[in-house]
């Protein structure tokens, strides 16, 4: 069995370590696993056949990739090779655009902030009150969200696509929720003094969190509802005074909180976990 840990240069120069213990883990279980970084691939068509070919212009072959690359085209594309994504390529496509993670949970009842989706026809729109938080929907790790106070702030973001939400009550809080085969690993309560983002990765604070039994409800309604091929996931929850909205959903999520708070062994139970599944034919 051979795999494909999938990630752009950045993602990989951020994340070499985990990477490595993904590849010893695999090698200790038996299975060739090696990183493949986005830039150096192509995906081609050759003779009306889907293809992935290197820098040098020969053609990879794998039975799964372990995707760390926010790239839903390639993503599908490796799909219709048939090769197993871990996150599938659903998960890419909702999980990475925020409007789409609110679109998807709406009709299941799952609470979340009041927001307005905006692209290109009404990219001009400006809301009725002040203050509301900017998002870009494919913004990741806090990155690309920002505080708006009035219409000149707004208007100095020129984007197409865009969520306008308006604030929750309790700013610099958040829950993360780590998801492994759709059971709860953990969860964990950051905040941030000083920013209304309350990232780990922006300076925030993180403590683990035991969850209580009716938040341990709303994350199990979340769980069930999560798009097909959802295998490693953080869930992100924010409060709005005490009550609990889904904020979003990680899809390339980290462990570095993990291993600062616990000694749970992400990279062995991702591996070990992959390679079941493949064995089961599942996913």
């Amino acid at each position: 069995m051979k795999g494909y840990i999938l990630y752009d240069k950045k993602g990989y120069e951020r994340n070499h370590l985990f990477a490595e213990a993904l590849v010893q883990r695999a090698e200790q279980k038996g299975v060739c696993l090696e990183v493949l970084i986005r830039e150096e691939i192509i995906p081609s068509l050759r003779d009306s056949r889907l293809c992935i070919v290197d820098k040098c212009g020969e053609e990879l072959y794998c039975d799964f990739i372990i995707n760390r690359c926010i790239d839903p085209l390639f993503a599908e594309f490796a799909e219709h090779m048939g090769i197993k994504l871990f996150n599938s390529a659903e998960v890419c496509r909702i999980c990475n655009d925020k409007r789409l993670t609110h679109i998807h949970y709406a009709p299941l009842g799952i609470p979340m902030a009041d927001s307005e989706f905006l692209n290109r026809f009404n990219k001009d729109h400006t809301p009725s009150q002040y203050p509301r938080v900017l998002k870009v929907p494919e913004g990741h790790g806090g990155e690309q969200v920002f505080w708006i106070n009035d219409e000149t702030q707004l208007s100095s973001y020129d984007l197409d696509e865009r969520l306008l939400q308006i604030p929750v009550k309790k700013l610099g809080y958040d829950l993360r929720v780590y998801v492994m085969n759709k059971k709860i690993l953990l969860s964990v309560l950051r905040h941030s003094e000083r920013d209304f983002r309350s990232n780990f990765s922006l300076g925030g604070s993180a403590e683990i969190y035991e969850l209580k039994k009716d938040e341990e409800a709303l994350v199990q309604r979340v769980i069930n509802g999560l798009p097909d091929g959802a295998f490693w996931v953080g869930i992100d929850f924010i409060f709005d005074g005490d009550k609990m909205l889904l904020n979003e959903i990680e899809d390339i999520v980290g462990a570095r909180m993990i291993y600062s708070k616990t000694s749970i062994p992400v990279h062995e139970l991702l591996v070990d976990g992959i390679i079941e599944q493949m064995n089961k034919g599942e996913l």
